[in-house]
This record gives structure tokens, C-alpha cells and sequence, in this order.
């Protein structure tokens, strides 16, 4: 089942950008999602992240606004060095395996309608190091959901590609993602997300920029799938 999921990964990493592109986008589909991070790690095992965000209801066709707060724990250290400088401003490529708990709470607008959602997901993110300075996170997560009284249980399973590029002073992140989600109220896998981007490093180990287009694809959903252009700025403190 682990080796089927993780192919089904990969697929969907390499056939990623093609359908982007190949898939015409739906009107009124168009979207901006800001995104603000703080990540404080007290230590480099630790990690504690508050993240807040609009996006598009997973549900509906509506606007939501979205806040996570995140624990992280962090085991199986890389060789130091191996992969990246000492400046680089995330902890979390130095290790090879991460566990993470999250709770989400999630406001939604519209026209019509006013809706509070919580999450509850954990997170296990291996990552694999590979020649050339290619580096694979491969997150798996189970999330429990609930609004308006009605619960839900999503298990989502997301690949990531990404390759750091030194220019002098200047380093960018460029990197690609797919990932496949089976929800229990379809009994099966009926969305997937598709994205690339790049993180531009703004400040040596304290602030980045992530640019990214990501694609929301629902087989089962009555609305249009939904194309967006994420713009998150992070700010990193404590221990580097």
C-alpha cells in the first residue's frame, strides 16, 4: 500500500506540470492567496509554526480564511552540510524524517453563507537526499475535519521535488508538488493538487519569499476547480 501510494506520487509529481497547462481553466477560477508564516524553532528538533491564510473553501465555491498552528518534531538528521549551506533559513531540510501535529480553524464567507471548519491533521514527512542537490519530501497526512456538525476524514499523500541554486549572494528554491487525497464521504480519490513555485531568500536565515501557482482539481465537486498564485512570506526565529 506505502509503495503504491508513493508511486502514485511520483506520477502525479511528473505529469504535474503538463496538466497544468492542458487543463483549460474554469471561469471565475482565478485566484491570489496571500499567506504570512512565523516559524520559531526552540531548538533543531523542535519546530513551532502559526501560519494564517485566504484561500477557496475546500467545500464550496466561497472564500475562506484560515489559521494553523503547528508543532514539529524533527529525528534522523542528515550529514551536516551535505545538502545545503549554514545560512540556509529552514531546519527542516537537515533532517531526514519529521513528524508534525497541526489544528487548523477555518472561517468561510460568501454571498449566502457563514461557516467555522476545524482540523485536526499529523503529519509524516521522510525526506530523501539526491544527487545534484535534489531533495524529496514525501508528506503523509491524516486529517480529521468538522463543520457545522458535519465530520469528514481526508488522507492525503503529497510529493515534493525541489533543487537549491546558489547565483553570488542570491539563492533560490525552485520546486514542484503533487499530491493525491482519498476523503472518506466519496470513498475515493477524488482531488488532487498540482503546483510549482520558487522561494526567493529575502533575508540570510530569518525571512523568504515562496511564489508558486497551484492547481485544485475535484472530480466530485459541483464548482469549478479552482487556479491560484500563492504569495506566503515567512519569517523564521530561534535556533538556526
Amino acid at each position: 500500500m506505502a509503495r503504491r501510494i508513493f508511486l502514485l506520487s511520483v506520477v502525479l509529481l511528473l505529469v504535474g506540470p503538463a496538466s497544468m497547462l492542458s487543463q483549460t481553466p474554469s471561469e471565475g477560477a482565478n485566484e491570489v492567496w496571500p499567506e504570512f508564516t512565523l516559524n520559531y524553532d526552540p531548538i533543531r528538533k523542535i519546530g513551532l509554526v502559526w501560519a494564517i491564510r485566504k484561500e477557496t473553501s475546500d467545500l464550496t465555491p466561497e472564500k475562506t480564511l484560515e489559521t494553523t498552528a503547528t508543532f514539529i518534531y524533527r529525528v534522523k538528521p542528515f550529514v551536516r552540510n551535505a545538502l545545503f549551506d549554514d545560512d540556509e533559513h529552514s531546519n527542516e531540510r537537515n533532517y531526514m524524517l519529521s513528524f508534525a501535529a497541526n489544528y487548523e480553524l477555518t472561517k468561510s464567507f460568501g454571498d449566502s453563507t457563514t461557516s467555522i471548519g476545524h482540523k485536526v491533521m499529523f503529519d509524516v514527512t521522510p525526506r530523501y537526499n539526491l544527487p545534484g542537490r535534489f531533495l524529496i519530501h514525501n508528506r503523509t497526512r491524516f486529517e480529521l475535519r468538522w463543520t457545522e456538525g458535519e465530520k469528514d476524514f481526508w488522507f492525503r499523500n503529497r510529493m515534493r521535488l525541489e533543487h537549491k541554486i546558489r547565483i553570488g549572494k542570491v539563492r533560490i528554491l525552485p520546486y514542484a508538488t503533487g499530491e493525491i487525497i482519498w476523503t472518506k464521504g466519496t470513498g475515493s480519490w477524488n482531488r488532487n493538487v498540482l503546483s510549482g513555485g520558487v522561494e526567493l531568500t529575502i533575508v540570510r536565515r530569518r525571512a523568504m519569499l515562496d511564489l508558486n501557482y497551484q492547481r485544485k482539481n475535484c472530480d466530485t465537486c459541483s464548482f469549478a476547480d479552482v487556479n491560484a498564485l500563492g504569495v506566503n512570506f515567512n519569517l523564521f526565529f530561534g535556533k538556526r
